[in-house]
């Protein structure tokens, strides 16, 4: 057996596992043809009925599945999957949730797109399946420095999801999706589709893991009752008075609406952590149930896929899907670092021209 027949005989289902690859075998990837595929979630409670590594189950789940249909839908690509990354800024703050900085996740993603990039693959996908604002904007900074640094794509479609989703763009979509899937399988379920007040262990969460492995999902979970989020009033009518100022300015009007969306989303979040009882899941899990899980999880699977390939072929600029939090600049890495530097040459300016002033 030759080297090239001894790395193919390492393939499984189409792709290969990084894990199992020696630093000879990288020689015979084509750099260009060759998608990297690295799953990145927290371990983070999500309610009483689901394990605490839902998100990077999913991750993992939809990595190795979508990977499975690019290549498919791309026979000449070949597909490398690294081990997951069990890593998360702003996980739930409840005993059993493990977290880490916005920077340690930055600079963990910047490592390892360094160490790939050097390799010379020209294309990096992350999974992820953690809403948390400043983990996605520490992911989405992290792959806009590699892909200028290196001139190569590395980016993150849950990104580019999690920003249709809450446009609406999406929905109508993956309904359709969903409903394609539900009368081929004959099932006359009524099809809904809404993660605004569904979005942390909640249906389809809930309805993910019971596909992907029933037995750690509680049965508990159909009891469950409806949790929600409470709405903060006051917030939301800062963000309406923040776009009747941009307005003056004259910032377009998509932009606009882009600030106010991802200031309501922020708050709605901050809203749940600060209710005074504890809630670790918001949504319906009750209304959980496998084929629900099966239809969303394929229809997501093909919507990631091709959209991966609009990317790869360069119909789709990622540039233009950031995260609905990357409109908010205090979310940043260094926002705070640059307002500090920028608050100390300020007043330092200041001191000198009041001493100068005086001494005159």
């Amino acid at each position: 057996m030759n080297e090239v027949e001894k790395l193919d005989s390492k393939r499984k289902n189409g792709i290969f596992k990084y894990s199992e690859l020696n630093a000879d075998e990288f020689q015979f990837f084509k750099k260009e043809k060759t998608l990297i595929i690295i799953s990145i979630s927290p371990l983070e409670v999500h309610g009483p009925h689901l394990p605490v590594g839902t998100d990077l189950i999913i991750s993992d789940y939809f990595a190795e599945k979508v990977g499975i249909e690019f290549k498919k839908l791309k026979p000449d690509w070949e597909v490398i999957i690294l081990p997951s990354i069990p890593i998360g800024a702003d996980t739930l703050p409840v005993k059993g949730s493990i977290n880490f900085s916005q920077r340690m996740v930055k600079n963990i993603v910047l490592s390892i797109g360094n160490s790939i990039a050097n390799i010379g693959f020209k294309n990096i996908t992350l999974f992820n399946n953690h809403g948390g604002p400043r983990h996605m904007v520490a992911i989405e900074e992290a792959c806009l420095i590699i892909s200028k640094k290196y001139k190569i794509k590395m980016f993150s479609p849950f990104d580019a999801v999690v920003r249709k989703i809450y446009s609406g763009e999406i929905n109508e979509i993956i309904k359709k999706m969903m409903e394609d899937a539900a009368h081929q399988t004959k099932d006359e379920e009524k099809i809904d589709f809404d993660f605004k007040d569904d979005f942390h262990a909640g249906k389809w969460e809930t309805s993910a893991m019971l596909c992907i492995n029933s037995s750690l999902v509680g049965d508990f979970y159909k009891y469950l009752p409806r949790s929600s989020v409470m709405k903060l009033d006051k917030m939301e009518s800062l963000g309406k008075k923040a776009n009747t100022m941009m307005k003056v300015f004259g910032i377009p009007e998509y932009k606009r609406n882009d600030f106010v969306s991802s200031w309501n989303l922020l708050w709605s979040l901050v809203a749940w952590i600060a209710q005074p009882k504890e809630i670790t899941y918001i949504g319906s899990p009750a209304s959980a149930n496998k084929e629900y899980g099966e239809k969303l999880i394929t229809s997501f699977g093909r919507f990631i896929s091709a959209f991966i390939i609009d990317v790869v072929e360069g119909k789709e600029n990622i540039k233009d899907y950031h995260s609905p939090f990357w409109n908010l600049p205090f979310l940043r890495t260094n926002f705070f670092r640059y307002l500090l530097g920028f608050s100390i040459a300020g007043g330092s300016g200041l001191w000198y021209f009041y001493r100068k002033k005086k001494k005159k």
